[in-house]
């Protein structure tokens, strides 16, 4: 098995585990409820089904494209993993809490999301000093 379709699959593995954890922590009680997208931002400004839209979108437009890179896979996985639970439960679930000054409240997923953007914006940048 080639090393790139070694890390698709820990990538979407990740991702199930995630909708497994959200969905356990959930019943156990444990965590908080996210409206939001993010890091609970822009919470209760959108029904809990457009972000699915969001996610099939993004992922409908990548497969057109001739190679989808595991940065993009990273924000898919991370996205569809929200958005299960989110079609779910209405809210997706946080249970990884850091009190850094200020409470933040995120899961699995969010870290996908994140990595995923970061490691696209330092491509863009590098992209961009050459």
């Amino acid at each position: 098995m080639k090393k790139s379709a070694l890390s698709y699959i820990l990538i979407t593995i990740v991702g199930l585990v995630d909708v497994f954890l959200q969905l356990s922590f959930y019943k156990s009680g444990l965590g908080n409820p996210n409206r939001g997208i993010s890091f609970g931002v822009g919470q209760n400004i959108f029904p809990s089904y457009s972000y699915l839209f969001i996610v099939l979108g993004l992922v409908i437009s990548l497969l057109f494209a001739k190679r989808l890179s595991v940065r993009w896979w990273l924000i898919i996985v991370g996205g569809s993993a929200n958005g299960l639970v989110r079609m779910s439960l209405g809210y997706v679930w946080d249970y990884i809490h850091w009190n850094l000054g200020f409470q933040l409240w995120l899961n699995i997923a969010d870290i996908l999301i994140s990595l995923g953007v970061v490691t696209l914006l330092l491509e863009f940048n590098n992209n961009k000093d050459e």
